[in-house]
């Protein structure tokens, strides 16, 4: 049962998710809180730590939350999305409050084709990405628009922990969904070609109430090497 129920969920939830983040954005703080136990937003902001340099990116966007959070630092970020139903919400929330200091920090774009100029950024941060974020013309347009020394942080997974019933049932959602820590230190054929891109990877956990969650970094070498 599991070998046919598993691909279904997973065609299910991924096409779901697909409408979530554009026709029905309007209910993905809804959801996001739903299936986060009400964490999403406090398991985002695990990333702001490692965010360095002034120039920030964030890649997928969504509702905007970690843009705010990034911009209350003093730190100059640009948003990018392709969603134009998320780019009008992120919108709405950063100029919200009258003498809002974000300005034109909304871009509609694809992270496979980065409208910024080589080495102009000191970090970019993309937090529960889908497979984009490990397309190779993603990470091409990653190194080239980050200076010397500059680093990509992913948060990529999370590990739901706990012993009660609906926290057991998100660990299943999660696996099946590849959103999982498990799930993706499973798989760790992305490595070789990000590389031979020109970065260093390592990774570090967070520990959130009883949930841990998992972060990719991508440092930007110097001189880039090839197979």
């Amino acid at each position: 049962m599991n070998s046919v129920f598993n691909p279904l969920m997973k065609w299910f939830l991924t096409r779901f998710y697909d409408l979530l983040y554009h026709s029905m954005a309007w209910i993905y703080d809804i959801v996001s809180a739903s299936v986060s136990l009400g964490h999403w937003n406090d398991w985002v902001r695990v990333v702001l730590p490692e965010i360095k340099g002034l120039r920030v990116l964030e890649l997928g966007f969504g509702p905007g939350h970690l843009l705010l959070a990034i911009g209350n630092t003093g730190v100059r970020v640009v948003g990018l999305d392709e969603s134009m139903q998320m780019c009008r919400i992120a919108n709405r929330r950063l100029h919200k409050k009258r003498n809002s200091p974000y300005q034109n920090i909304i871009v509609r774009g694809r992270a496979e084709s980065l409208p910024f100029l080589e080495e102009g950024l000191d970090c970019i941060v993309a937090t529960f990405p889908s497979d984009y974020i490990l397309d190779l013309r993603t990470v091409t347009e990653c190194f080239r628009v980050l200076k010397p020394g500059g680093q990509v942080v992913i948060l990529v997974g999370v590990k739901i922990g706990g012993s009660r019933w609906y926290r057991r049932f998100l660990r299943q959602i999660y696996q099946i969904t590849h959103q999982s820590v498990e799930e993706i230190e499973a798989h760790t054929n992305w490595i070789t070609p990000i590389k031979r891109v020109g970065f260093q990877v390592d990774s570090i956990k967070r520990q959130y109430l009883e949930d841990e969650l998992s972060i990719v970094l991508l440092v930007k070498d110097e001189t880039p090497f090839s197979s």
